[in-house]
């Protein structure tokens, strides 16, 4: 079977664009509104499930925290002792505070949640933010976290390029047919 050099182009396309995605740390959160213990202040809890990365003795990754818009981080107890979490408050300089998690082991679990609570105090909700992810040789990773709320499915940008080039394709055939 010879295929034409419209056939051909569609099929080079089509294999460009379905190579599958590298495998990449994902930092999903949840965001939870909390019962305010104090009136007036808006208490938050993030519980973020890492996956996509393997992570080496004295590794981690943290999630920035704009100081403009939340305050007061706190991370409880960790459930899980393969792992070593912390808080390090922004100052006057740099108010950006950081929530971290440290390897202790090669390969920990990441089986458990980690979770840290603050308090917002942006209007609406709290959402993604950026994080980071540090080997102990330094290789480095940065990206945005994911809400763990599903969002709503729109036609990938694959499944639109074949249906127009299968749509073109057949605008071919029938005008050339007519000739």
């Amino acid at each position: 079977m010879k295929l034409s050099n419209f056939g051909m182009t569609i099929l080079v396309l089509c294999c460009i664009c379905v190579v599958p995605a590298t495998n990449a740390e994902t930092i999903v959160y949840e965001a939870t509104d909390l019962t305010d213990l104090v009136p007036g202040e808006d208490l938050w809890k993030y519980t973020y499930t890492v996956s996509g990365y393997t992570f080496n003795s004295e590794s981690l990754f943290g999630t920035y925290f704009d100081g403009a818009l939340s305050s007061n981080l706190k991370d409880p107890t960790p459930n899980n002792s393969e792992w070593k979490s912390l808080v390090l408050p922004g100052d006057d300089a740099d108010p950006t505070s950081i929530y971290s998690a440290f390897s202790l082991i090669d390969a920990p679990s990441l089986e458990d949640p980690f979770m840290v609570s603050f308090i917002w105090t942006g209007t609406g909700s709290p959402g993604p933010q950026e994080y980071f992810v540090v080997d102990s040789a330094g290789i480095f990773a940065e990206g945005t976290t994911q809400s763990s709320v599903p969002p709503v499915p729109v036609p990938s940008s694959v499944i639109l390029m074949i249906s127009g080039l299968i749509g073109i394709a057949g605008f071919k055939k029938k005008y050339s047919n007519h000739q």
